[in-house]
C-alpha cells in the first residue's frame, strides 16, 4: 500500500497544503492567498503595521486547501500516515487557558515597537546573550507587553502561547507543544540549551506558565486526531501527527544542509542565508540571529538579504512583466548589465541598527545618448542586485562564524531556485558551485521529512533526507566571470554605502 506525507505551510502570504510521497516525489499542492486585519499606527513621520488575523478564518483556509489537494492528488485520503507543519518565523498565537485564540500576530506585525525598543534599552546585552535575537519589537515578550498596556482585560486572560506551527498542531491535537527552531525565534528560549530561559522570564516579568512542552522537530505527538477534526480536513483520524519546525529551517532540511558547514540561501519573500554550525554562537555586535536548526543539536547563523522577492514582485506588477519574461529578457543582457546598477531593496543585516536603511534606486551610465539600457538591462541589474546582496549576507555569515562559505554545499532554495540566469548569475557572483534539488518547495519538503521521521518511516534525519531529497542539478561558476563579478561586487556594496548615507 503505497504511503503519503501531508504538510501545512503557513506563510506570511500564503497557506498552503502539500503532498509528498515518502521517497520525496511532490503528489500535489494547493494555496490561497490571506489577508490580515491591518491598521497602521503613526510614528513619527512613518507608520508602524499592525496586523493580526481571525484564526477560525485562517484555519478554514488550511482546511479546505487539504480537501483539495487530497482531491487533486487521486488519492485516498487513507494511504496519508502523517501530518507535520511549518510556518512563518515570529508569528505567534496567545490562548486562554480553554485553549481559545485571543490574539494571533504574524511576524510582519510590529504593534509592539516601542515596547521593544523600551526591553532592548533596559536589557540588550543579556538578551543577545540568552536568546542571539534582536531588536524585540517582533517578539512575544514585546507583544505580551502591548497587551498588557493597551488591552489589559484580554492579557489577564493569556495562558499560553504558540508559534503558529505549533499552533496549527494545537488545532490537530489539543497539545501545547513547541520547538526549538520556531520557539527561538519567540525571544524565550536559550538558544545554547534549547530550552526556555526562566531567567529571560523572570528578567522580564514573565510567567513560565505561558510556554508550552518543548520536543525537538520530528518528535510523534499523536497516534490519531480526533474525528470531527478529520472530518473539517478530508482526512483519515488515523494519522501521525509530528512536530514540525520554522520554514527557513526546513528549507535547509529540504536542501540536505544539516551538518556544519553546510549553507543555503533560502530565496523567497526575503532571502535568510544560513550556515549550519554545531555551537550556538553569538554575534554581541548584533548584526545576526542565532537560531536552532530542527535537526537536534544544531544551529544556524542566519543573515537575512531582506524583501528580495517581495521587490521583484513589486518590479514584476510596476512594469507588468511575468517572472519567465523578466529571465528571458536578462539572459539577452551582458553581465554588469551594461553599466546599469540597482538597489533595490534588500540589505546586510545589522538588526541592532535598525535605523541603517537608506533609500534604494537605480543608477545609469551617463550620457543616456551613448548607452543601450533597455528592458534586458534594467531585468538582470535587478537580478544581480539580489545576488550581490546575498553575497554580501554570506560574507557576513562568514566572518561571524569563522566557517567558509563553500568548503561545504551551499544550496538554492525557494522561488528564484527555478530561475536558471538568477542561479547563473549568483554561482558566479559566489564564485561556489550552487546545488538546486527536484522539489523547489523546500520549506514544505523539509516539514514533510520530520513527518516520515516522526512516523518511523525512516529511523533518523541522514537516512530520511537521502530517501527524500533529490538533486536536480549543481551550477558551476565560470572563472572568467567570477573575476568580472568580484569586480562588479565592490562597485555595487561601494554605492549600496552611500545608498545608505541619504536620508
Amino acid at each position: 500500500m503505497p504511503e503519503y506525507l501531508l504538510t501545512l505551510d503557513f506563510g506570511t502570504g500564503t497557506g498552503r497544503c502539500l503532498i509528498f510521497s515518502i521517497t520525496g516525489e511532490l503528489i500535489s499542492h494547493t494555496s490561497e492567498e490571506w489577508k490580515y486585519n491591518e491598521n497602521w499606527l503613526p510614528f513619527g513621520d512613518n507608520k508602524v503595521p499592525q496586523l493580526d488575523f481571525d484564526p477560525d478564518i485562517f484555519w478554514k483556509i488550511l482546511c479546505n486547501l487539504t480537501k483539495q489537494a487530497i482531491k487533486k492528488s487521486n488519492i485516498n485520503h487513507q494511504d496519508i500516515v502523517a501530518i507535520s507543519s511549518t510556518s512563518m518565523r515570529h508569528g505567534c498565537v496567545f490562548l486562554d487557558k480553554n485553549g481559545n485564540e485571543l490574539y494571533a500576530m504574524p511576524n510582519v506585525d510590529a504593534r509592539a515597537f516601542m515596547e521593544g525598543m523600551e526591553m532592548q534599552g533596559k536589557y540588550k546585552e543579556k538578551i543577545q546573550q540568552i536568546t542571539g535575537h534582536m531588536p524585540p519589537i517582533i517578539y512575544v515578550p514585546a507583544r505580551l507587553a502591548w497587551i498588557k498596556n493597551k488591552k489589559p482585560e484580554i492579557y489577564q486572560k493569556i495562558d499560553k502561547f504558540l508559534m503558529i506551527n505549533d499552533w496549527i498542531l494545537f488545532r490537530l491535537t489539543g497539545q501545547y507543544v513547541s520547538e526549538p527552531s520556531n520557539a527561538c525565534e519567540s525571544m524565550l528560549l536559550d538558544v545554547h540549551s534549547r530550552k526556555w530561559s526562566k531567567e529571560l522570564m523572570e528578567l522580564l516579568d514573565i510567567p513560565d506558565t505561558i510556554t508550552p512542552n518543548l520536543k525537538e522537530s520530528g518528535s510523534l505527538i499523536a497516534e490519531e486526531i480526533e474525528s470531527d477534526i478529520a472530518k473539517q480536513m478530508g482526512i483519515s483520524a488515523k494519522i501521525k501527527v509530528v512536530v514540525g519546525g520554522a520554514d527557513t529551517q526546513c528549507a535547509l532540511l529540504g536542501t540536505k544542509t544539516i551538518k556544519p558547514g553546510q549553507s543555503c540561501a533560502v530565496a523567497g519573500t526575503s532571502t535568510p542565508f544560513q550556515i549550519v554550525t554545531n555551537k550556538a554562537q553569538i554575534d554581541m555586535n548584533y548584526r545576526i540571529w542565532t537560531g536552532c536548526h530542527v535537526v537536534p543539536n544544531m544551529w544556524v547563523i542566519d543573515s537575512d538579504a531582506g524583501e528580495t522577492g517581495h521587490n521583484l514582485r513589486w518590479f514584476k506588477k510596476i512594469f507588468k512583466l511575468d517572472f519567465p519574461e523578466i529571465d528571458k529578457l536578462a539572459e539577452q543582457a551582458p553581465p554588469g548589465s551594461g553599466g546599469f546598477l540597482a538597489n533595490l531593496g534588500g540589505s546586510i543585516a545589522n538588526y541592532g541598527n535598525l535605523a541603517e536603511i537608506g533609500y534604494g534606486g537605480f543608477l545609469i551610465p551617463l550620457p543616456i545618448i551613448s548607452t543601450e539600457i533597455f528592458q534586458a538591462e534594467i531585468c538582470r541589474g535587478l537580478l544581480e542586485n539580489m545576488a550581490y546582496i546575498i553575497k554580501a549576507n554570506a560574507e557576513q555569515v562568514e566572518e561571524i562564524s569563522g566557517l567558509k562559505v563553500g568548503e561545504e554545499d551551499i544550496a538554492l532554495t525557494g522561488g528564484q531556485a527555478r530561475s536558471n540566469i538568477f542561479a547563473t548569475i549568483l554561482t558566479n557572483v559566489l564564485g561556489n558551485p550552487i546545488k538546486i534539488f527536484k522539489i523547489k518547495e523546500g520549506t514544505a519538503l523539509g516539514s514533510a521529512i520530520l513527518a516520515s521521521i516522526g512516523a518511523g518511516i525512516y529511523k533518523n534525519f541522514d537516512e530520511a533526507v537521502n530517501n527524500m531529497v533529490h538533486l536536480e542539478k549543481t551550477v558551476k561558476p565560470d572563472k572568467i566571470l567570477t573575476k568580472t563579478y568580484r569586480k562588479l561586487f565592490k562597485k555595487w556594496k561601494k554605492i549600496y554605502n552611500q545608498f545608505l548615507k541619504i536620508r
